[in-house]
């Protein structure tokens, strides 16, 4: 049985829902790795619009981002305070400084919204609500979205891993750091691919297990390599601060961030391409059509593969598959 959308991670110290958000706290943007290192820096200043999942090639992994987070909490103590106890009390043990407003991020809280044409989201609210009954996660949908947190309660939201550090030293605020995180967990991934499979399996397959071309371009309904479905997150870290034992819990205010979410858009198996009649390419470096290409993470952002039509010797015949079906079948005498 899977974990509810709304499961809370084991072993956090407290829910996020009890935290009330802190404007100490703020993530400034979502950080790119950059390849070939695939690293990220706190001094960075480029951020990602928005960020693609491949929830084929995901494989039950979510979508990691990097954020670049900011504290105005100052920091308690600097060089000078530690030299004046020091004169004051020379004899004194020197256990060192401790900072109460470092704060050690633990925890994110997500949620998602997706919207669509009315038809698509019809599709998605009927295989969501057959998947709630094994899945527990519940979308309530409208004809405009559909949202796994509708009435914006703190306690619906999915909580998932996060870690990361933030502190300023001595008099300086404002100090920026990374924080790393799934912005949408393996869990939720899952789910989205079930349903949307479900969901094309209910509508758009025929009698003889044939996906219907034309059906399939005017839903949404991830059936294709080019479709794309947006899905609106919204990410509050959570932590708490350091020092003599006197913790205190610490949330950052809601960042969106939007994910196009896919099935076979960035890195298509052999059995999803075989369903077009065509054939897993791998893209090159050296490839003209996409020189240069990299990647860190094989499921999201960046295509690594495609599929594509191929000659009676199966080389590629430059044709790729995207929104059109029959691209690759033959056509009838």
């Amino acid at each position: 049985m899977r974990l509810p959308l709304t499961a809370l991670v084991s072993g956090l110290a407290f829910a996020n829902g009890c935290v009330k958000q802190d404007a100490a706290m703020f993530i400034e943007g979502v950080l790119p790795l950059k390849a070939p290192a695939c690293s990220v820096s706190n001094t960075d200043t480029v951020f990602q619009s928005s960020g693609t999942l491949d929830l084929l090639a995901a494989a039950g992994s979510g979508y990691t981002a990097f954020l670049k987070v900011r504290t105005n909490l100052p920091a308690t103590f600097n060089n000078t305070d530690v030299s004046q106890d020091q004169t004051r009390s020379p004899n004194y043990p020197d256990y060192g400084p401790v900072d109460n407003n470092v704060v050690i991020f633990e925890s994110a809280a997500i949620d998602m919204t997706i919207q669509s044409d009315v038809a698509s989201l019809s599709a998605f609210k009927a295989a969501a609500e057959i998947a709630a009954k094994t899945d527990g996660v519940r979308f309530t949908c409208t004809a405009a979205e559909c949202s796994t947190n509708p009435n914006d309660d703190a306690a619906a939201r999915e909580v998932v891993p996060a870690a990361g550090t933030v502190f300023n030293i001595q008099t300086t605020l404002n100090s920026p750091q990374v924080v790393v995180t799934e912005v949408l967990s393996g869990n939720a991934a899952t789910i989205l691919l079930n349903t949307f499979t479900a969901a094309k399996e209910k509508g758009l397959i025929d009698d003889d297990g044939l996906l219907k071309a034309e059906e399939a371009q005017k839903l949404n309904l991830l059936a294709l390599p080019g479709q794309k479905q947006r899905v609106q997150t919204n990410i509050s870290l959570t932590g708490t601060t350091t020092g003599s034992g006197d913790l205190r819990p610490v949330t950052s205010y809601d960042f969106p961030f939007g994910i196009d979410v896919c099935i076979g858009c960035l890195r298509p198996t052999a059995e999803f391409c075989e369903q077009f009649d065509a054939l897993v390419f791998e893209i090159e470096g050296n490839d003209a059509a996409a020189a240069n290409v990299e990647n860190c993470i094989d499921s999201q952002d960046i295509p690594t593969a495609f599929c594509g039509c191929a000659r009676a010797d199966g080389t590629h015949d430059g044709r790729i598959v995207t929104t059109d079906a029959d691209v690759c079948r033959p056509e009838e005498p």
